[in-house]
């Protein structure tokens, strides 16, 4: 499913190029009056700008947004603005001056908005920062996040979604959904309940073998509860170690940023070594 799912973000995107390269090839041919700018040499250009920013999108996670790695990013893109810029003029597209900045600045503009688009709209990557979702997902997963599925429909049963912490919105969780609006959740010696009925969850784990009563903790045990319409009820696959609804309630729809479906880097920073082992076995697997 996760695979499918970066597939189908695939193909939309190249569905979204074909208008950019025609807005490109309007604005640069037309306005800019560029000769010998052709459909086809425009796709070119565009192509190249779509790899910068799907690079620009990629380091922005390996580098974790530090603000050095913003600084080298914009660097990196603006290198390769001027490389594409050059290899536009090498094609005899631009003669004058103005005519190159103006190519210029529309690579690069066009770069960037492709970038933001892509975080924004379509996937965003995720680094996993705590065990509440192991065995699952582990620290050092790097996790595509997609965005567009939700654009339309609602998040399930299942799903492992990522969104703003109730709380706190200014922090990100990652959780999976138990139940639905409209439905009743239960716990019952550590066992969930939804409409009455325990449900199936081969990933949960549990590492602590107390059973703590409803007076003590609502994490083994908790009272009936039915989940608002427009909202979500999420627990961590670690149960024994996870911070979630059973403690500070429901997630809200509009709360809820996309769905993680596949993990596209893991790496061991657990181990007091010098190195870090990159997991290759966690690498591709989808959620």
């Amino acid at each position: 499913m996760g695979k499918m799912l970066l597939i189908f973000s695939l193909l939309a995107f190249v569905l979204i190029l074909v208008p950019f390269t025609s807005l490109f090839w309007v604005l640069c041919g037309k306005l800019y009056k560029i000769p010998n700018l052709t459909f086809s040499r425009a796709l070119k250009i565009i192509i190249v700008t779509t790899i910068v920013s799907l690079i620009f999108n990629f380091l922005d996670l390996v580098l974790e947004r530090s603000g050095a790695g913003h600084i080298f990013i914009h660097f990196f893109i603006s290198i390769a603005g001027i490389a594409t810029v050059v290899w536009v003029m090498k094609k005899g597209f631009a003669t004058t001056l103005f005519k190159t900045i103006a190519l210029y600045i529309s690579t690069i503009g066009l770069a960037l908005c492709l970038a933001l688009f892509i975080k924004s709209y379509m996937i965003q990557a995720f680094r996993v920062p705590a065990e509440s979702m192991a065995e699952t997902i582990r620290i050092g997963d790097h996790i595509l996040v997609h965005k567009f599925l939700y654009g339309s429909g609602a998040p399930g049963s299942g799903d492992i979604v990522v969104f703003a912490y109730p709380e706190d919105p200014s922090k990100t969780y990652l959780k999976r959904i138990v139940g639905v609006g409209g439905e009743t959740v239960e716990i019952k010696n550590k066992n969930v309940l939804i409409n009455g009925k325990q449900i199936n969850e081969p990933y949960v784990i549990h590492k602590d073998e107390r059973v703590l009563s409803a007076d003590i903790s609502t994490r083994d045990n908790m009272a009936l509860v039915k989940i608002p319409e427009d909202a979500f009820f999420v627990m961590g696959d670690h149960r024994d170690n996870s911070h979630d609804s059973r403690f500070w309630g429901f997630v809200q729809r509009d709360a809820v940023a996309g769905k993680a479906f596949i993990i596209y880097w893991s790496q061991d920073k657990t181990r007091d070594q010098s190195g870090s082992d990159v997991r290759w076995n966690r690498i591709g697997n989808a959620l």
